[in-house]
């Protein structure tokens, strides 16, 4: 529910009007000063902005503008917003009077907010800074308004006086609530904004301070409101921004809070005096837009992930897609046409686990190793799968994977042994290699006399996918490699001419040569132009597949 009280910010920016020509009458020629470098900005801001240079950059509160011109002389974009008359009167006529380009908008900042909705106006840096969330009586309009502004990818950089001490007066008395704002609690004050700058002196005005006559007494009361950290967090979450990082510091940057602060001239920066315990000065974050779909999209969640990968960018690459239900098998299928892997993974929660479909450009298929091994990454280390064990049920029954480590994980699948044949016609013309053998499990596997043999083959596709059933393993023995055989596979049937790693097509090569080398433990390499390694064990009629994974992408496709 909005807390939005546009007559309260009224109220301020009479006050703020009156106050801000104090303050700058408090300050000698400020645009000799800029114009001969002086610099504003300080380390904790530079840090959490970042690269400046040619980015678009939305200074919000920014008061007379002397911090935005400073962030525009390190090659910003600057537009600064503001609510007060005075402070964008004088920051248009710094920004002429120094050199240093900017545009400044005066409007209350919500109102800046819908103005930018409607004209489609994006920044790719949102920053406020020092006294300004104290002033907002709607945070998580502000937190909204901020997500709109920023392009994805955006970042919004916060460096603020610590809500905590703005709990006690300058004698370090609490008085003031830490509490209040998100109950819609105002805090009236008859002296409004006060002359902050004649009390810190040189830090707020290192071009030259010049003292005043006569204290300055505003006309003009102010209100304000109590944001605590987690107000100001929750609003910037709730808006759909990632924290990257927050801050707290001990100390506050040239503005003077409290009558026993100590001064460190050359960094401007107001310590706490001699035996006073340091309590938090200034806090600041930095909250990125991620890359994501407008909301008006139906979407679902994609991973991408490199599975029987020895490293980053190796192994074969399977879409994972969770699901709450299950979409229209056509959409489906059509989802994995446009992803254009070996095969795009769906799953649903289902009693204890989860129910898996594979969809390949061309086709539902009933049975695929390498895009259970990512799903059950996505599930185990991206879900929260609290158990080291995950059972889907599928078109090929029960598949239990288990989890060894982070990275590895054991697929138990059903053994699909192949038994011996003639060769079919053009086989071997399609292949462009002569087999040693032939034998016809759910595919056909083809055994070459050497690895080198296998790595040499350069298939017809076309011809390939005409001999039935149009899916071949092609595989040797590891002699002369670090493996007990080598395999290649090929599905042009499916649109996939070569499969990087197949572990689906492990439950033949397993038995295949577990029963010619006389042992159950293998160690398999499918030698494609990626590459990978499948661990395998042959358990009478099942087979255990072993492999790592790498997750590569996250995101949301329509769907």
């Amino acid at each position: 529910m909005s807390t939005l009280r546009r007559d309260l910010h009224e109220a301020n920016r009479q006050s703020w009007n009156a106050a801000t020509q104090a303050h700058n009458a408090r300050k000698r020629d400020q645009a000799a000063w800029l114009r001969g470098g002086g610099e504003l900005l300080f380390p904790e801001e530079l840090e959490l902005l970042g690269a400046l240079a040619g980015k678009r950059l939305v200074h919000l509160q920014c008061n007379s503008g002397q911090d935005s011109l400073c962030l525009a002389r390190r090659g910003a974009l600057v537009t600064g917003v503001d609510i007060s008359d005075e402070a964008v009167a004088f920051a248009r006529q710094l920004s002429l009077d120094s050199g240093i380009p900017g545009t400044f908008v005066r409007a209350d900042l919500f109102d800046y907010f819908e103005d930018a909705r409607r004209s489609g106006t994006r920044f790719e840096l949102a920053f406020s800074s020092y006294g300004a969330t104290g002033w907002l009586s709607d945070l998580r309009g502000w937190g909204q308004g901020i997500a709109d502004l920023l392009v994805p990818g955006g970042a919004m950089v916060l460096v603020e006086f610590h809500p905590f001490a703005f709990c006690f007066d300058e004698q370090r008395k609490l008085t003031w609530p830490y509490f209040g704002a998100a109950h819609g609690e105002v805090i009236d004050e008859r002296e409004g904004v006060r002359d902050y700058v004649g009390r810190s002196g040189e830090p707020l005005a290192p071009m030259g301070f010049v003292p005043a006559e006569q204290e300055f007494e505003n006309p003009h009361g102010s209100h304000g409101f109590a944001w605590t950290m987690a107000d100001t967090l929750d609003a910037l979450i709730d808006a759909g921004l990632d924290i990257e990082r927050i801050e707290e510091w001990p100390h506050m940057n040239a503005c003077r809070f409290f009558d026993d602060q100590r001064l460190e001239p050359e960094t401007r920066r107001w310590h706490a005096g001699e035996g006073v315990p340091a309590t938090p000065g200034m806090w600041g974050l930095r909250a990125r837009k991620p890359h994501a779909l407008p909301r008006r999209f139906t979407s679902i969640p994609i991973y991408q992930v490199d599975a029987f990968a020895d490293e980053l960018f190796a192994g074969n690459p399977a879409a994972v897609c969770p699901l709450d239900a299950w979409l229209p098998d056509a959409r489906m299928q059509a989802l994995a046409r446009e992803n254009n892997l070996s095969e795009t993974a769906f799953v649903v929660r289902e009693g204890e686990g989860y129910r898996i479909r594979w969809f390949a450009p061309g086709g539902e298929v009933p049975l695929c190793g390498h895009a259970t091994l990512a799903s059950a990454f996505v599930i185990f280390e991206m879900l929260g799968w609290p158990h080291d064990e995950l059972a889907f049920e599928s078109a090929s029954g029960r598949l239990l994977v288990r989890r060894e480590s982070s990275d590895r994980f054991v697929l138990d699948f059903p053994s699909r042994p192949a038994r011996a044949i003639a060769w079919p016609a053009g086989l071997a013309a399609a292949l462009g290699g002569e087999p040693v053998g032939v034998a016809q499990a759910e595919v056909l596997l083809v055994e070459y006399p050497s690895a080198d043999a296998v790595a040499a083959l350069r298939p017809d596709f076309g011809a390939l996918a005409r001999v039935a059933p149009g899916e071949v393993i092609v595989t040797a023995a590891g002699e002369g490699t670090p493996y007990d055989f080598v395999s290649r596979f090929f599905a042009p049937a499916l649109g996939i001419d070569e499969d990087p790693v197949t572990g689906s097509a492990h439950c033949t090569l397993a038995p295949w040569w577990a029963a010619r080398l006389g042992r159950s433990e293998l160690r398999g390499r499918q030698i494609s132009a990626r590459g990978g390694t499948v661990e395998c064990r042959v358990r009478g009629d099942r087979v255990e597949l072993a492999g790592r994974c790498e997750l590569v992408l996250v995101g949301r496709v329509r769907a």
